[in-house]
């Protein structure tokens, strides 16, 4: 990809992307595409017509062949547009998390228990101090039969995938699904493993959670029956024996 894209999501389903290149035909390519980043990107920047922008930040210029491609680049989000959407996080638990007990792993709950602000497994309180947040187990099959039985808003969910320097996403993918460029995280959170949930979307056309002023919104589980509790409990919880008919059955919000 040689151009800056910007990328617009209109009427929900329709989507307008828009390319500007470097390339202009004098006798110094180099200069032109340090004058194009230098100007052209940034006036576009301060334009009101698009959701996304692919802003590259630095070239590659090949003056023998008379090409040019992106080095580097950043993906900016209008912020007039971009913000009406709620993230939910799960960590995911795979198999080699279980023991041959079908407990969970003493590194895995120990992985949990660190206080910090990267460890979606914590949150913050009201005078801003760590505190753990309460579980509930779900299974991977429960959540995608909650999921396509949500019609209430629009979401998007799946697992993050972590980066160091090549982005996971294409140009192509990010302007074709809506949502996905907040899948991609920087591969410093990898020990996270988080299963997200996006509610909402680019703009205000899209429906998020009706949630209350503190911004929780209270799930309807249709009479499923969840685990849930304490990071102690979580650790006690033998996934071998769950049996969800009789397991207690929870009424707390998801948040």
């Amino acid at each position: 990809m040689q151009a800056a894209m910007k990328i617009s999501f209109k009427d929900r389903d329709k989507v307008i992307s828009k390319s500007s290149w470097p390339f202009k035909l004098d006798n110094n390519l180099q200069n032109a595409v340090e004058n194009f980043t230098r100007r052209t990107l940034m006036s576009e920047l301060l334009q009101n017509d698009y959701d996304i922008f692919i802003r590259p930040i630095s070239y590659l210029v090949d003056s023998v062949s008379n090409s040019v491609n992106i080095d580097k680049a950043k993906i900016i989000f209008h912020e007039g547009h971009s913000y009406n959407g709620l993230i939910t996080s799960f960590i995911t638990v795979k198999k080699s998390d279980v023991d041959e007990f079908g407990t969970l792993s003493s590194k895995f709950i120990e992985s949990l228990s660190k206080p910090n602000s990267d460890n979606i497994a914590f949150s913050f309180n009201d005078n801003y101090q760590l505190i753990p947040r309460p579980w509930v187990w779900i299974s991977k099959e429960k959540m995608v039969k909650m999921l396509q039985e949500t019609t209430e808003f629009d979401f998007r969910a799946g697992e993050v995938r972590y980066y160091d320097k090549e982005y996971p996403f294409t140009a192509n993918e990010l302007r074709s699904q809506v949502g996905i460029n907040l899948f991609a995280k920087n591969s410093k959170y990898s020990n996270q493993r988080e299963f997200r949930i996006f509610y909402g979307g680019p703009n205000s056309k899209y429906k998020s959670l009706p949630v209350d002023a503190k911004l929780n919104y209270k799930f309807n589980l249709n009479g499923s029956e969840f685990p849930c509790g304490t990071l102690n409990q979580l650790g006690k919880l033998n996934l071998f024996k769950i049996n969800e008919s009789s397991l207690k059955s929870t009424n707390e919000k998801i948040e």
